[in-house]
């Protein structure tokens, strides 16, 4: 056969083989029947034709596959590949195909998919057979009871796969049977195919192998031995099932089939395989023989016995369910299974090996089938001695030593109670045994050998688990069970006395010996919760506490809720022994607590809380001495007195008892005893039992308690403190109520309140008592006057003690207690009378409104007092109902408001927590009961009224706002959970309401918004407004906050919290995205901007919104940002500010774009409109704050809902006459008003200029405000140069022409030292600013003339800049007269200079630029520029000297290299050589040494400056010094040759060139301040600045300066020639200035290198642009850093190459990958 890979001949057009088959079967087929179909190959599965019907036949063999569809085709011959996943869809392809296919189609492949589904349902995949089953269901569906003419052949493997190992596949195929089958036919099923499936399981349990059944070829041989044991474990779990499902009828036709595989050696010895799911399923299918087939197991009991008992040795998990179901099937459906195996030596060892092993991790399975076991076993194995017991138990117990079982609790339990249960059986076996002697051994051994140890190890073994089983319940579960067979079996009696005894010896020696043991109280407590579990077994114990009540009726018929049985009755008649014990352990524990045993005194009080008896208080008398018990506790006197008891009992109990009472009596339930009226003799009438009770608490508890209290304040003289006893002592008092009536436990109250001397003693006994279920008697007591008088007084006492500096001990307990009083326990009113109540509430507010003067020294007591007062407070207000109405309440809750706004910052976090709580808790009290009312002198009123009185009072900083807001804000949310909303849309709703009290009225408003000037500076400057006069600017505090904007925080915290309700749809996708998505469909657009809806109406919250954008405004402009800026940066600014202004912008904006989501399209409206008529009226801010509506208006209303502004501001008839709050207006509306009446405002404005006149060229109405408004116009984006810019020519000619008329208006080339008219340089700024503009937007409709014009004022201005700087830099105006003038220089250059421009610029224009006015210019620009930044003090900027800067370096960047290398700045200092040289240059020719020296001084002047810290001026000074880098290359190159002719010997081989000194120490410097910054900087990891931290601009501009400083270093490298650079090389080799180099780049280079990318356009790399040079209007940021480090990265390896490959080799492992990355 040709190999695969040969290459098929060049030009053999023929298909292939396998090609030419298909194409003959196709054409030979075309002619054949059209129904016909045949044999197409094999499948590759191996032994498996895998046949698949073809398209087409050759043969007409059948008609059987002339109903396959070509999907199912496909789908099955995928079937038969070998791949998993291949085999997965084909799989999953099958089943889509019979949902989705017809039924007939479907039925098709029925002939097909038995020899499948047998192959899949077996497949060594377990995703597969899950798969197969779930495919058949499918099928079974659609095709039904077509199904059955193959159902022989499926039902075998059916079977099969109901068995499973995997669980999802066994699952899936019993659907798919419960789908083919109901339930009653499943069995029918069975037996119809019942010889083909027994025909397959022989198969494979005897004829099969792992070979046969699995591809060598394609399986290793562990995967053939999973799959031969898989198939023969679930065979024989199919057996079983087949056993259990076949009709009982039909056991006899397959009998002798059965029998014949049973007969099987081979299938006895799968028992013993080593896999446990085999054995598993072995053991299933003996249980199901004996349950199915007992004739048929009954022929094979020998095996069956020998298997199943000879197996308890089991240990795997997956195996002991299984077997230990059938061991006990068989034992006890075949009695004689004993006879075919060996007990003693075959069964019982294996047993005995389990029980030691305590079940070898399967107690929780195995243990709990002991007892039936052990009911089963033969006598004769049991023999008549204990040997069987000793064996049998002592195993037991040697398991729960093992480490399985101590490890886990469940198994451990499961052992106890199986042992537990086990000895119960044995018991009842020996008392009612045939032989005396026998019986009674036995039973002897059981209860003292085995039952009592356990339960005396269960108490003193510390490390004993068994106090936590059920051993003691299951002990009662004993005990019942004895005493229910006393009559019919007289000797159980013995048994109990034997019981009791034991346990009263153990109980007594463990009480004796107690505190001798390294944890009393453990063993104790542990004996304490038998006792009680021996009275009040399982449901009895949880509810002993519970009061219960039946149903009686009175004489007249109306029924009566009685309380049970007294407890006296229930717990002496059940176990008489169990009481007796009991009192004879309260008397000596009693002894002992008195000799100072805490442990005995715990033990104590549960005993006596358990036993609420008159017997048991009784000893307590005992013990004092007081009274004589002639109640004999030996162990003579409990077994007569228990013979006495038991006797009479029993009695009663046969004359009562029934069959239901028994079985309640035997399943522990609450019934047990309730209804038997059993009466022990030693019963004390009612009137003698009250007697005692009190004599008890009088005589011993009482003074018991006093003397705890006394001894308090000596706790080191004695070994248990006060804390310790005390509370034990108070729950035996709280015991004792159990035996008494209402009227005596009132007195015992009474006693108590009055003699107890500590509150806590008192709330510790009340708080008790409440939890009990004499509640209903205690809470009556707690309105009496003694409890109110104890209250009042305590409060006043704890009160006086906290403002006065007493400290007397705790009074935690003591609050506790008043908070006991005033909180509500079942009717919702204080517990406390409500008189107390008010007065206790008065002492609070009294002492919090006094506690705001705290004495010093004394901060603790007062904050731990207002602590308490909070708990109080909160729980009252919480609780009590209507709590509010009580005057007082509502005076305290102010209080406690006032506290927690200003005075919160005074208390601790804890007590500002409290407070809160305290307030919050009651105002939402008031607000639910008032219903919100907001009446004068309420609660609400006087909050709103007093927080208005805190802001006036001032000075305030943002903390104190926040302070005075955010518990306003809490109030309006309380205000809007607590109520239900306004019906009415039109009414003002209660929140609405409040909202309007904490604002400031009109007139407030008016008078705190005149705020400092401060912020005309940065409008001016930015020329976003037109100014005709700067007044003075105002003193602006920089740390105390103007009131205006105090209101203005306190106004937008209120509104911001408030939640909007919106679409999460829209709220996720920004404003801009939705507005695109709804361009075709204008409906759905609207629905996009409509986002929200606000919580108030608009005509509340206009007034404030107007104010806000008025404080934001004033906010922005102070700090120098844009008006329309809508981001507030949150790092410090380089300019001089307050410190307030940031966080106060913040707050209001964020508050403001809140609001806008929710204003509806008309309120926008509104809004517009008011703002634009204050706009209208004032001007200034108002128009600032009209622009940065509008632009919020078309963000979030979008440019569908445009607004004609003109007609909101009743036509351009408005602006007829020019006024400067018309022209600010007008600056403001520009941006977006259409073009129509932007045309016509430009040409009104036009005609307005071209015929101002005299007076009126700087007259606000003439020509300044016209030449404002057309410069406004031009700025905008929408400004249309070819269309307009005529018009905008006509006014530069105009004042070419007012230059003519009026020369002295323009202050060309005078000294601004000489008098000067403000009017004149308002109107030079404005013309300069319209020059800009027009040169900017149309500089080709400007005529030959005009640019005559301009060149020669820029060069006249420039001229006014250099003889006036002295005294315009101090003058804001002078300042700005520079600003207009360098703008103006910069962007003409920026015209003149470009290549583009050129061929549509005038002839000439730029040649004469270059060659008669640049040089005049540059000449006079450069030194204004060193002055300027000379003079400036970087550390506190102005927003005039910033401005100045940033134009100032904008401009001097335009300075043609040629110019600069001759310029004649004059050096800073005396020149140490001579005029001719270089400093170190010994020779210089004459024509460079002028070069070189004006290089010199321009490194002298300029390399300073890269130190500023000014982003623009540092900027600047680079792309100076860049320019002229090239000569200093140059001259380096000359020294050398000069030193290279005149000292060849002399000259070093290894020299090295250092850079200009000037810059070097620059270099020098900043690399320090490098090493400083990335100290924990590792390489590779991107340097990050916190831009809230104050070093955060010096560390920017110093990584700048550094950065900028080695570009210009490889700028004189690259332009110097191969011998000068290897002087360079020398150098940096030197100073290992590369590799220093290298490791900070990698610092600042981020991961990955991109640029941010704004919306619409995409990312860029960082090495794929050059860095933004510009100087005037960016602000320094950390992307620019990461910018510039990409660029000389780059830039090194383009110039150093070399040296960079020698820094990367010598890196060590970490660095160089993350070079390489």
């Amino acid at each position: 056969m040709a190999s695969k890979q040969k290459q098929r001949t060049k030009g053999n057009t023929r298909p292939s083989s396998s090609g030419r088959a298909a194409e003959l079967l196709a054409r030979e087929g075309a002619g054949a029947t059209a129904g016909a179909s045949g044999f197409i190959g094999f499948g590759t599965m191996s032994g498996d034709l895998g046949y698949v019907p073809a398209a087409q036949s050759l043969s007409l063999e059948s008609d059987q596959d002339s109903s396959l569809e070509t999907d199912f085709r496909m789908a099955l011959r995928k079937l038969t590949k070998r791949d998993v996943v291949t085999k997965l869809k084909a799989i999953q392809e099958f089943g889509a195909l019979c949902k989705e296919k017809n039924a007939e189609a479907v039925k098709g492949t029925l002939p097909h998919w038995p020899r499948m589904y047998s192959r899949l349902a077996t497949d060594h995949d377990k995703r597969v057979r899950e798969a197969t089953q779930q495919a058949f269901e499918q099928l079974i569906l659609r095709v039904r009871r077509s199904l059955a003419p193959q159902l022989r052949a499926l039902m075998g493997p059916w079977l099969l796969a109901q068995c499973d190992t995997y669980a999802p596949a066994a699952l899936s195929a019993r659907a798919a049977f419960q789908s083919a089958f109901p339930a009653a036919k499943q069995g029918e099923a069975v037996a119809f195919c019942k010889t083909e499936i027994l025909r397959y399981l022989e198969d494979n349990l005897f004829k099969e192998t792992a070979a046969s059944l699995s591809d060598p070829k394609s399986y290793t041989p562990e995967e053939q031995e999973e799959k031969y044991l898989r198939i023969q474990t679930c065979s024989v779990l199919g057996l079983g099932e087949f056993v259990t499902v076949l009709p009982e009828k039909e056991l006899s036709s397959i009998q002798d089939t059965l029998a014949a595989i049973l007969a099987e050696n081979k299938l006895w010895k799968l028992a013993k395989s080593k896999s446990p799911q085999l054995r598993n399923a072995m053991y299933s299918l003996q249980g199901s023989l004996m349950r199915s087939a007992p004739s048929i197991a009954e022929a094979q009991l020998a095996r069956i016995s020998t298997t199943l008992l000879g197996g308890l040795d089991e240990s795997d998990p997956l195996a002991v369910q299984a077997l230990w179901e059938s061991v006990l099937l068989v034992v006890s459906a075949f009695p004689n299974c004993w006879e075919h195996v060996n007990v003693r030596k075959a069964v019982l060892p294996k047993l005995w090996a389990m029980l030691r092993a305590g079940g070898n991790g399967s107690a929780t399975v195995i243990h709990p089938n002991l007892l039936p076991l052990l009911s089963h076993v033969p006598s004769d194995v049991t023999g008549s001695g204990v040997m069987f017991y000793r064996e049998f138990f002592g195993n037991i117990k040697e398991g729960l030593t093992c480490s399985s079982a101590r490890q886990s609790a469940s198994e451990y339990s499961a052992i106890v109670k199986a042992y537990m249960e086990c000895v119960r059986y044995a018991i009842s076996q020996s008392v009612t045994g045939d032989g005396a002697e026998d019986s009674q051994n036995v039973q002897n051994y059981l209860i003292q050998d085995e039952l009592m140890p356990l339960i005396g190890q269960s108490i003193t073994d510390d490390g004993s688990h068994l106090a936590t089983t059920s051993l003691f319940l299951q002990t009662s579960k004993l005990l019942t069970h004895l005493c229910k067979q006393l009559d019919k079996t007289p000797s159980v009696s013995d048994a109990l006395k034997m019981f009791w005894t034991s346990l009263d010896g153990i109980c007594t020696e463990e009480v004796s010996l107690a505190e001798g043991r390294e944890r009393p109280s453990r063993s104790l407590e542990k004996m304490a919760v038998l006792l009680a579990q021996l009275q009040f077994p399982e449901k009895s114990l949880r509810v002993k506490r519970m009061q219960k009540r039946s149903v009686s009726f009175s004489e007249d018929g109306s029924p009566v809720l009685l309380e049970a049985a007294a407890k006296s009755s229930v717990v002496s008649t059940r176990h008489p022994e169990l009481i007796l014990l009991v009192r004879k352990l309260v008397k000596e524990s009693n002894r002992l607590a008195r000799s100072s045993s805490l442990s005995h005194l715990k033990f104590m009080v549960r005993l006596l809380d358990s036993f609420q008896l008159v017997e048991v208080f009784e000893e307590l008398l005992s013990g004092n001495g007081k009274e004589k018990d002639n109640l004999q506790i030996s162990e003579e006197g409990i077994e007569e007195t228990g013979e006495q008891v038991m006797g009479e009992s029993r009695t009663a109990t046969d004359e009562k008892s029934n069959p239901e009472e028994e079985e309640n009596l035997e399943t522990g339930e609450e019934g047990d005893f309730v209804n038997t009226e059993l009466q022990s003799p030693d019963i004390i009438d009612e009137k003698d039992s009250s007697k005692i009770v009190w004599r008890c608490f009088d005589e011993v508890l009482l003074p018991w308690v006093q003397s705890e209290e006394a001894r308090h304040h000596d706790e080191d003289e004695v070994l248990i403190s006060t804390e310790e006893v005390l509370p034990h002592v108070v729950n035996i008092v709280a015991a004792a109520f159990g035996c008494c009536d209402d009227e005596e436990r009132e007195s015992i109250l009474d006693a108590f309140c009055q003699r107890t001397s500590q509150p806590q003693t008192l709330y510790l006994l009340i708080r008790k008592i409440l939890d009990s279920s004499h509640s209903a008697c205690v809470r009556a007591w707690l309105k009496s006057a003694v409890f109110g008088q104890k209250l009042l007084a305590l409060t006043d006492t704890l009160c006086s003690q906290a403002l006065g500096g007493i400290t007397e001990g705790s009074v935690s307990q003591s609050w506790d207690l008043i908070n006991l009083g005033l909180s509500v326990e079942v009717e919702e009113e204080p517990t406390v009378d409500s008189g107390y109540a008010e007065q206790i509430l008065g002492k609070f507010t009294d002492t919090l409104l006094r506690s705001k003067v705290e004495v010093e020294g004394n901060e603790q007591r007062v904050h731990g007092c207002i602590s308490f007062i909070c708990d109080v407070a909160t729980n009252f207000f919480s609780a009590v109902k209507g709590c509010l109405l009580i005057s007082s309440a509502e005076d305290l809750l102010l209080a406690l408001f006032q506290l927690g706004c200003k005075e919160a910052t005074n208390f601790p976090d804890s007590v500002q927590q409290k407070i809160l709580s305290a307030w919050t808790k009651g105002a939402e009290s008031l607000i639910r009961q008032t219903g919100g009312f907001l009446k004068e002198d309420g609660f609400l009123c006087k909050a709103a009224a007093w927080i208005n009185a805190s802001l006036k009072q001032g000075p305030h900083d943002i903390h104190s706002i926040e302070l005075l807001a955010k518990p306003a804000v809490t109030l309006m949310d309380l205000i809007a959970s607590s109520l239900p909303p306004c019906l009415d849309p039109d009414a003002p709703s209660t929140e609405e309401s409040f909202l309007t009290l904490l604002m400031p009225s009109e007139t407030e408003w008016e008078r705190n918004l005149d705020m400092p000037n401060q912020w005309m500076l940065s409008s001016f400057f930015e020329e976003t407004l037109t100014f005709t006069e700067l007044p003075d600017m105002t003193p602006l505090d920089p740390v105390t906050v103007p009131t205006g904007l105090v209101y203005s925080v306190f106004a937008a915290t209120l509104l911001r919290p408030l939640e909007m309700t919106s679409s999460p749809e829209v709220e996720d996708k920004p404003l801009l995205e939705a507005e695109e998505v709804a361009e075709q469909n204008r409906e759905e657009f609207e629905g996009c901007v409509a986002m929200a809806q606000l919580p108030w109406r608009y005509d509340v919250i206009a007034p404030v919104l107007k104010r806000m954008l008025y404080a934001l405004q004033w906010c922005k402009g102070t700090m120098g940002i844009d008006a329309v800026t809508n981001q507030i940066p949150r790092q410090t600014f380089s300019t001089e500010m307050p410190s307030y202004c940031p966080e106060v912008a913040m707050v209001i904006n964020a508050t403001l774009e809140g609001i806008w989501k929710g204003l509806s399209h008309d309120d926008w409206k509104r809004l517009v409109y008011e703002t634009l008529e204050m706009s209208l009226i004032a001007g200034n801010l108002w128009s600032s704050s009209l622009f940065y509506l509008l632009s919020c208006y078309a963000r979030y209303q979008g440019k569908r809902r445009e607004l004609d502004l003109l007609e909101m501001a009743q036509g351009s008839d408005r602006f007829a006459v020019l006024t400067l709050p018309s022209i600010h207006t007008l600056e403001a509306l520009l941006p977006y008003l259409g073009r129509d009446q932007t045309i016509e405002l430009l040409e009104i404005n036009t005609a307005k200029l071209v015929s101002s006149e005299g007076e009126m060229v700087t007259h606000i109405d003439g020509g300044l405000g016209s030449m404002s408004i057309v410069a406004a116009i031009v700025k905008q984006d929408s400004f249309d140069a070819a269309s307009q810019g005529d018009i905008v020519a006509s006014c530069i000619q105009q004042l070419v022409k007012w230059r003519e008329e009026y020369p002295d208006r323009f202050l060309f080339g005078c000294d601004f030292r000489e008098t000067v008219v403000f009017d004149d340089v308002f109107i030079n700024i404005k013309m300069m600013q319209l020059v800009r503009l027009a040169v900017e937007r149309l500089p080709t409709a400007l005529s030959d003339s005009t640019w005559d014009f301009i060149l020669c004022s820029i060069v006249a201005w420039i001229q006014t800049c250099s003889q006036s700087i002295d005294h315009a830099l101090p003058s804001t105006l002078l300042t700005a007269f520079l600003c207009a003038t360098f703008d103006l220089l910069t962007s003409a250059v920026t015209l003149l200079g470009s290549p583009a421009g050129h061929s549509s610029l005038p002839a000439n224009l730029c040649t004469e630029w270059r060659e008669f006015f640049s040089d005049k210019v540059f000449t006079l620009m450069l030194p204004l520029f060193v002055t300027i930044v000379e003079v400036t003090d970087f550390d506190s900027l102005t927003v005039a000297r910033h401005h100045l800067l940033q134009s100032a370096s904008d401009a001097i960047c335009q300075m043609p290299p040629e110019q600069l290398k001759k310029h004649t700045l004059p050096p800073k200092s005396a020149l140490s050589e001579g005029p001719g040289k270089v400093p170190g240059s010994p020779q210089a020719s004459s024509d460079s040494a002028a070069t070189q020296n004006a290089i010199h001084i321009l490194l002298e002047r300029l390399c300073p400056v890269l130190l500023k810290t000014d982003r623009s001026v540092k900027l600047a000074s680079f792309q100076l010094l860049e320019k002229v880098m090239d000569e200093v290359a140059k001259a380096d190159e000359e020294r050398l040759k000069d030193e290279a002719s005149s000292d060849k010997d002399q000259r070093e081989e290894e020299s090295s060139l250092p850079p200009p000194e000037s810059l070097k120490e620059i270099l020098d410097s900043a690399s320090a301040y490098m090493e400083v910054i990335f100290a924990d900087v590792q390489v590779g990891e991107c340097l990050t600045l916190d831009p809230t931290s104050a070093g955060y601009h010096q560390s920017l501009s110093s990584v700048l300066t550094y950065l900028l400083v080695w570009r210009l270093y490889l700028r004189i490298f690259k332009a110097a020639s191969a011998e000068v650079r290897a002087e360079y090389a020398n150098y940096l080799r030197q100073i290992d200035g590369v590799s220093s180099l290298m490791m900070n780049i990698f610092r600042l280079m981020p991961d990955p290198p991109m640029l941010s990318s704004t919306k619409g356009s995409t990312s860029r790399n960082m090495f794929s642009i050059a860095p933004t040079m510009k100087a005037k209007g960016i602000s320094p940021t950390q992307e620019e850093i990461q910018h510039q480090a990409c660029t000389l990265y780059y830039s090194i390896l383009e110039d150093l190459p070399a040296m960079v490959r020698q820094w990367w080799t010598s890196q060590d492992k970490k660095v160089a990958p993350i070079v390489d990355k």
